[in-house]
């Protein structure tokens, strides 16, 4: 996360793809990087599975894993994430981007996206 106060920063919800975790993602992404130079927020959430930490999954709608089996509410998690966040730093809620997942399905892909998109209206929507 960028240091020091100042104007409200953009923000990115880097979501992994299915089966990965956020620290993996991380790493492969080095988007941390590129927000400390652009002065945006890299956010990396994990999504939910069966073992801490591995193989995890979001709630897509139809497929796979533990996430869509326990109706898990991603969109909320994703939502109560960047309130959080809020909290801690200044950040523009008309500028929350979520890339779809890297390793996202060609069915699951527009569903994940969707889902995103889902969470970044619901963020927006609370803007000040």
């Amino acid at each position: 996360m960028p240091t020091g106060a100042g104007d409200p920063r953009p923000v990115v919800l880097n979501l992994h793809g299915g089966g990965g975790n956020a620290e993996s993602h991380r790493r492969w992404t080095r988007m941390g990087a590129a927000a400390d130079r652009r002065g945006f927020v890299a956010v990396y959430p994990n999504g939910t599975g069966a073992t801490s930490g591995r193989l995890l999954v979001w709630n897509a709608g139809t497929c796979c894993g533990r996430a869509p089996a326990q109706g898990v509410d991603d969109v909320g998690f994703l939502l109560a994430d960047a309130r959080s966040l809020a909290e801690r730093v200044a950040i523009d809620r008309t500028r929350v981007y979520a890339p779809t997942p890297r390793t996202a399905s060609p069915p699951s892909a527009p569903i994940a996206g969707a889902m995103a998109v889902r969470a970044v209206r619901a963020v927006t929507r609370d803007a000040p």
